[in-house]
């Protein structure tokens, strides 16, 4: 979909991607930095965990945790992606756009909402996503990554919360509807 190298404004242009490919064929590149920390891994990879990744980078030179990030992130697409060719694109706040503070994509799937959000350059730590156009919230769970000191989400009524430690951070959810 595009050659831009910065993780951050590539997030941004991944949430809009399925307005103009379809979902299953928009790849994204996801390439963690050899010098990243956890927070550049987990935001590279949820860019594409909603798309199709196209996976690049110097991992060789990727080590320890951050590579098991890598690998765990790939596991977890595994598991959902072949929902994504039937899935509805949704913009719960609408298309976002470059350099956005804070954004979200994803898929509605019958009862299942996949969504990334993303928080890049804010200076709020929390977030609210309204989801009056798709039906009522059941439950929400965190799909990647599965352990995590850096951020807190709650839902209530049909508002999903988010709090996100720092900048440049991304998270992927699991919304099941009523």
């Amino acid at each position: 979909m595009t050659d831009q190298t910065d993780y951050v404004r590539n997030g941004n242009i991944a949430a809009v991607g399925a307005s103009v490919v379809a979902p299953e064929q928009c790849a994204i590149w996801s390439y963690p930095l050899q010098d990243g920390d956890d927070e550049e891994a987990i935001f590279n990879m949820v860019n594409a965990m909603l798309l199709r990744i196209h996976q690049s980078g110097y991992l060789n030179k990727v080590k320890g945790h951050r590579l098991e990030l890598v690998a765990e992130g790939i596991k977890d697409y595994k598991t959902y992606r072949h929902l994504i060719p039937e899935g509805l694109p949704i913009w719960p706040e609408g298309l976002s756009q470059l350099d956005d503070p804070w954004f979200s994509y994803g898929f509605k799937n019958g009862k299942d909402i996949y969504l990334g959000v993303w928080r890049g350059i804010s200076d709020r730590s929390d977030h609210q996503i309204l989801f009056d156009h798709y039906g009522e919230i059941a439950n929400v769970e965190q799909v990647y990554p599965a352990k995590d000191d850096h951020s807190s989400f709650a839902s209530r009524g049909n508002y999903l919360t988010v709090n996100f430690a720092k900048e440049k951070m991304a998270r992927l959810y699991h919304i099941t509807l009523k």
